[in-house]
């Protein structure tokens, strides 16, 4: 089973750029897709079943969300989030694992004021509070259920700095201890950092509980180098990140 996160840098449908990505999320080819900074109407295939959260905060348009999760399997059931505009919670039935948690989510960035009067690292650390409240109630309801977070983090997890903050990567990591969850897009897992020789790192992350452990492979990144090259046009300020389990 593969899953795979994107940011698509508010991706809006009917463009050039989205036929491109959208050519991108074919080639890849996952079960479940974690969309962050994307539209509704953007999706993988006919044979997908999304779910969303709520609208994003300061958007102009109904169907731009922060996060939508598509799924091949044919039962998806929306759960309860703390925070319904920057956090979706995907209970997924699938053939190979049964019962499964999906929960995408989009932290602030540093420069992020939509949580005013919270800023930066304390916006941060306040967002991974309330995504711990979550992970705390879907473990006390399912119990040992394998669980999946991903999506945009803003926050490398890497020994050195790429972006964020050293006190908001403390919270993430205690979080993601307490939680159970082991990110595979951190550290020697890095698939950006690999790619571009310590240039860049991961900010958007794949987390598995120990369930699901180990992978079939490590995570994998894509589309390669358009999204580093200057001059390249991009398709998003983010890369892509997939992991097969």
């Amino acid at each position: 089973m593969r899953i795979a996160t994107w940011n698509l840098q508010r991706a809006t449908v009917n463009t050039s750029r989205t036929r491109k990505i959208l050519d991108w999320i074919k080639e890849v080819q996952a079960d479940i897709w974690i969309l962050t900074e994307t539209d509704e109407r953007i999706s993988p295939g006919s044979d997908y079943l999304p779910i969303h959260t709520d609208r994003a905060e300061q958007t102009q348009r109904e169907t731009e969300k922060w996060v939508v999760i598509w799924s091949r399997f044919p039962h998806v059931e929306l759960l309860p989030s703390t925070d319904s505009s920057r956090t979706a919670i995907a209970l997924i039935e699938t053939p190979q694992y049964g019962s499964v948690i999906v929960c995408g989510t989009v932290f602030p960035w540093i420069g992020d004021r939509s949580k005013l009067p919270l800023t930066g690292a304390d916006a941060f650390c306040a967002a991974v509070d309330l995504l711990a409240t979550d992970l705390s109630q879907v473990r006390a309801k399912f119990g040992g259920i394998k669980i999946c977070l991903a999506g945009d983090f803003n926050q490398d997890l890497n020994n050195h700095h790429y972006y964020g903050s050293k006190k908001g990567k403390a919270k993430l990591k205690d979080m993601l201890e307490t939680a159970g969850l082991t990110c595979l897009t951190s550290g020697k897992h890095d698939p950006i950092f690999r790619l571009t020789k310590g240039t860049h790192a991961c900010i958007d992350h794949v987390c598995v509980n120990k369930e699901w452990i180990p992978c079939k492979s490590g995570a994998q990144v894509f589309p390669a180098q358009e999204n580093v090259v200057p001059g390249k046009d991009p398709l998003s300020d983010h890369f892509g990140v997939y992991i097969d389990l």
